[in-house]
């Protein structure tokens, strides 16, 4: 083998073991683990059970154990593996001829090294590599490797000090090897493998930033390098292998970083690239396409997820490889609530395990045991969820995280087998490490759907205890189960939505260089904590953990000492900077402080959807409190307001919307408002906190009795008492952010009254031209999505490698604009908006190729009463590339703007400087079958009420656009007229006037709901 030869197998190797890991398996391994095809899969085997030679030829016996030792590494067969290979070392004869590298001495080191690796003897490992640099003090490309290869031993050691030292040895080396003359067809490699490993150093120690920025320069060498073996076929294979490797960690980093939607898009074209040389049925395409299922899942496309461990989960069991995508798609199906069909994937992975007594043990798991309980057998879930535990209890350092999963599920057998005494134990030990967010198994900067998920099912289940006891009348002394229960409440509504604001709060350019210095140090705190947790489990369960018992309890003093100093930066932030601090780290409300905030003529509504029940907390506008289970479940309350919806929809040829089902929207109002409206009948304000797709249903449209019946559909809802006729409504997204808004600091005096932003310039093609409609277009269009194609497409096509140009991640948002409609109308609105406000249009309205994302940020904004943004809000996801909510402005390479991507996400709504009494957003949709268009409302408001606004006015549907101007224009006109008017009831006063007139040359009322209806007030609506 010659040296480049032993350069390419180096090369290969490294990159195998820089490979991130996701959920439980290495992801990115899968592209030369050898698993070809199932031919391959079979010759393993077959080499795998051949008995060694009768001969005395060392070199023979050096060649037949190296092969044999790669088949078992191939087959997951790692003791035998090693065992193999050190055969193969010690009859190592280096005189002879490798043919095909087998029995080479150097090859066989490596092999041997990756076998200890995947082992996971890291001692053994460590004393390998070792060896290795010393044996090859001047040989540059082995003794390079084998310090990269050390430095990754010590970070999975935890031993920062030695990693760095060996870091430091290989970019000495690398500077060495660039003097040589070979260096420029080897430079893009070298250097790529060497900032690899640094970008594993940084992410090891928990700063991501650094992470990715050197994630980015290894791609770039690795493009590079590619580029170069064009040239030469003979080493394309390798280069393009490298490529994807480069791509991979990268993904794994920005997934860490919480950017799903760039992450997706590097998964993506790793997975093509595996496609287009391997297959579609190949394993190596199964084991990538494990890389992009969980982006999917993490970043809340369930379905798309589904599909991809689908598609690997039937790769590997034609392959006869393991199914390992089996535990990830049973953990999917538990958060989709397909209990049954999660039960069979869980047995039949059971049954794969048990057939091997080296994991049998491994069959038991937590999601399992949660889809027992919901299937009825609590009992046996009860006893899994107590071997887990008993098995956790039993490491020297348990994971804190899952046990706290495990109690929290026992908890929810213990309630259903009638065991409330144990049950409330349970919940109160879970509780604290679940509301954590440094805790063992999250992430600082962004966490996914995944823990969310599992924080608001055992955040509800102790709602559901907590009203049982009460009732039941079994509250135990010394717990009032209402404020409890009213505060638990509110960190399971807002769960998804403190996460996503919680991750862009840390990417966010803050104004305050004092705070961002501090969320800085606090943030890499975090992150180190949680990634020396990370390495330490998987320490405690290495098979020579024994022989770890000192690195792990340095580990484990570490990672406490972290956790405080985590802890003090949050109490110094909390106490310096109360606004920030209850942003991102946010201390539930309780009812009392509900209670003390609440103005004069003020009462409060909250809500929560169960599975099965729902509950509702009122605070009075006299202080007194109620507390109800309602005995509808949250997919009957869904089905209810897609009905409702379904009735307030316009086409844009015909804006008379459908009927309205009054019947339905009374229902809502007969459960959740009704029994307790002598609590709230005198109030002039009623704050209500929405939960789930009631988010997505103003409370104004509620009919608060029977409608009298007038001689048309119109005449009906001239008639009908809706709840907006008898009091002024105010949204609120969370208690919490209630009392924040409640703390916020009065407005200063000499505020100009509006600026607006609206109609931006999406294609080349809008403008004078574009279509008016009567009805707002917010349809936003769809592009197919490359892999699902070609996992449609037929194995074997050609493997032939191609230099086809990669668009670039941030090419994905470019592209997006001509899937915007156009929103002339908005133009005319903020016009209207303006003369109602006595604001000059000239110098306050900023609208087509002038509606720039550079220009909201380089205006100053904090002197103005009103922000308006009429353009299109959009969700996390809706967008490909997008990985948060944001407010879409004019496309960049129309207006020529540098450094803007033409969409103003949340962290960039948290860098601004506002000091605002409404923000609106009028092109907004709160519907969306997962909820994730509320939430990104929800999100931006949080974001916006942090940046100094004190209500939004946010719309619901695709409004009728005549009726919308005369709404947003009558609102403004009556606050200029009575400046002493509380917010919410300039709203209802203008709600009421739209709903009196109509359109008499279309023939239109705007009786119905559709029309006066469509804007909530979100925030603070007692405010003036």
């Amino acid at each position: 083998m010659t040296i480049y030869q032993r350069f390419i197998r180096c090369s290969i190797l490294l990159c195998g073991l820089a490979a991130p890991a996701w959920a439980q398996e290495d992801a990115a391994s899968g592209l030369i683990d050898r698993l070809q095809n199932s031919t391959a899969t079979r010759k393993a085997q077959e080499q795998a059970a051949m008995a060694p030679p009768q001969t005395d030829d060392k070199h023979e016996i050096a060649v037949f154990h190296h092969k044999r030792g790669m088949a078992h590494y191939t087959l997951g067969n790692y003791d035998q593996s090693v065992n193999d290979l050190q055969i193969a070392l010690r009859n190592n004869m280096p005189s002879r001829i490798a043919v095909s590298g087998w029995g080479d001495l150097w090859r066989l080191q490596n092999d041997l090294g990756t076998s200890l690796r995947r082992k996971g003897d890291l001692l053994s490992e460590n004393v390998h590599w070792q060896s290795l640099a010393a044996q090859y003090p001047s040989n540059w490309s082995e003794h390079h490797l084998a310090k990269l290869m050390l430095a990754r031993v010590h970070l999975s050691l935890g031993d920062f000090a030695s990693a760095e030292q060996s870091l430091k040895d290989a970019d000495e080396t690398l500077r060495q090897m660039a003097n040589r003359n070979d260096w420029g067809w080897l430079k893009y490699n070298q250097i790529y493998l060497n900032q690899a490993r640094h970008a594993h150093f940084m992410a090891a120690q928990g700063n991501m930033r650094e992470a990715e920025r050197l994630r980015r320069l290894a791609l770039d060498n690795a493009q590079e390098d590619f580029n170069l073996q064009l040239r030469s076929a003979k080493w394309l294979r390798v280069a393009a292998e490298n490529l994807a490797y480069a791509r991979g960690d990268l993904a794994a980093v920005l997934v860490a970083r919480g950017k799903f939607g760039e992450a997706e898009f590097f998964a993506q074209a790793t997975v093509e690239d595996a496609i287009k040389y391997a297959g579609p049925s190949s394993i190596q395409t199964a084991q990538v396409l494990g890389l992009l299922a969980y982006i999917r899942h993490q970043s809340g496309n369930l379905v798309g997820a589904e599909k991809l461990y689908r598609h690997a989960l039937t790769v590997a069991l034609k392959s006869g490889g393991t199914p390992k995508a089996r535990l990830s798609l049973g953990e999917l199906l538990v958060e989709q609530e397909r209990w049954h069909a999660a039960m069979n994937v869980f047995k039949e992975r059971a049954e794969d395990l048990q057939s091997d007594p080296a994991t049998q043990l491994r069959t038991d798991s937590i999601a399992w045991a949660l889809a027992l309980h919901r299937s009825g057998s609590s009992q046996a879930a009860k006893d899994m969820a107590e071997r887990l535990i008993a098995i956790q209890h039993q490491r020297s350092v348990p994971n804190s995280y899952h046990v706290a999963r495990q109690r929290g599920v026992l908890g929810m057998t213990l309630t259903s087998l009638g065991d409330l005494p144990g049950a409330l134990a349970a919940f109160q030990q879970a509780l604290p490490e679940m509301v954590r967010s440094d805790s063992d198994n999250s992430a600082a900067e962004g966490a996914g759907v995944t823990r969310v998920f599992w924080r608001t099912e055992i955040l509800e289940a102790y709602v559901d205890l907590l009203a049982r006891l009460q009732t039941e009348g079994k509250v135990p002394p010394g717990l009032d189960a209402i404020a409890e229960s009213f505060r638990t409440a509110d960190l399971a509504r807002g769960s998804s939505v403190q996460a996503a604001i919680a991750a862009s709060a840390t990417r966010a350019q803050l104004p305050n260089v004092e705070l961002a210095g501090l969320v800085r140090r606090d943030q890499d705190t975090q992150n180190q904590a949680v990634a020396l947790d990370k390495i330490l489990a998987k320490l405690v369960t290495a098979p020579e953990a024994e022989r770890l018992n000192k690195i792990i309890a340095d580990m484990r003093t570490e990672v406490e000492r972290l956790r405080k100093e985590h802890l003090a930066l949050q109490d110094d932030i909390h106490r310096r900077f109360p606004e920030f601090g209850d942003l991102i780290a946010p201390k539930p409300a309780t009812l009392a402080e509900v209670r003390k905030a609440l103005a004069p003529g003020e009462a409060l509504v909250s809500i929560y959807l169960g599975k099965a029940q729902s509950y509702v907390w009122t605070v009075g506008d006299q202080g007194k409190t109620g507390f109800r289970v309602v005995p509808i479940g949250r997919a009957e309350v869904d089905a209810d307001v897609a009905k409702l919806r379904a009735g307030l929809m316009f086409d844009d040829d015909d804006v008379r919307p459908s009927s309205f089902d009054l019947t339905r929207a009374s229902k809502l109002y007969q459960a959740f408002l009704a029994p307790d409206a002598e609590l709230w009948r005198q109030a002039k304000v009623l704050s209500v906190i929405p939960h789930g797709s009631l988010g997505q249903i103003p409370f104004s449209l509620l009919p608060t009795e029977t409608a009298r019946t007038g001689d048309d559909d119109q005449g009906i809802f001239r008639n009908t008492p809706w709840l907006i006729r008898k009091v002024a409504l105010a949204q609120l997204p969370s208690a919490t952010a209630f009392l924040a808004l409640r703390r916020s600091p009065l407005a200063r005096a000499g505020r100009t009254p509006f600026i607006g932003f609206g109609d931006p310039l999406f294609v080349a093609t809008e403008g004078v031209a574009s279509k008016r409609g009567r009805a707002r277009n917010l349809s936003i269009g769809r592009e197919g999505n490359a892999v699902d194609e070609q996992l449609s497409l037929q194995a074997g096509s050609s493997s032939t490698i191609e230099s086809k140009p990669r668009v670039d991640a941030s090419r994905l948002l470019a592209n997006a604009f001509r899937l915007m409609p156009s929103l002339p109308d908005t133009s005319d609105e903020l016009m209207e908006i303006a003369a109602a406000l006595k604001a000059d249009p000239g110098r306050d309205v900023y609208v087509g190729r002038r509606a720039t994302e550079s220009q909201v940020k380089q205006t100053k904004l904090d002197d103005r009463r009103v922000v308006a943004f009429a353009t299109h809000g959009i969700a996390s996801g809706e967008v490909a590339g997008l990985d948060q909510p944001a407010l879409v402005l004019s496309n960049p390479a129309l207006t020529g703007e540098a450094d803007a991507d033409g969409f103003f996400t949340m962290d960039e709504v948290l860098g601004l400087k506002l000091d605002a009494d409404w923000v609106v957003l009028s092109a907004c949709n709160t519907a969306s079958p997962d909820g994730k268009a509320s939430e990104a409302v929800s999100g931006l408001g949080r974001a916006f009420f942090f940046a100094g606004a004190r209500s939004l006015l946010v719309s619901s549907w695709a409004v009728e656009t005549t009726s919308a101007r005369q709404l947003t224009t009558a609102l403004f006109r009556r606050e200029v007229e009575n400046p002493s008017l509380p917010r919410a009831e300039a709203l209802r006063q203008a709600m009421l006037d739209v709903m009196k007139t109509g359109d008499p040359k279309a023939g239109l009322s705007y009786a119905h709901p559709a029309f006066w209806a469509p804007f909530s007030l979100v925030g603070d609506g007692m405010g003036k």
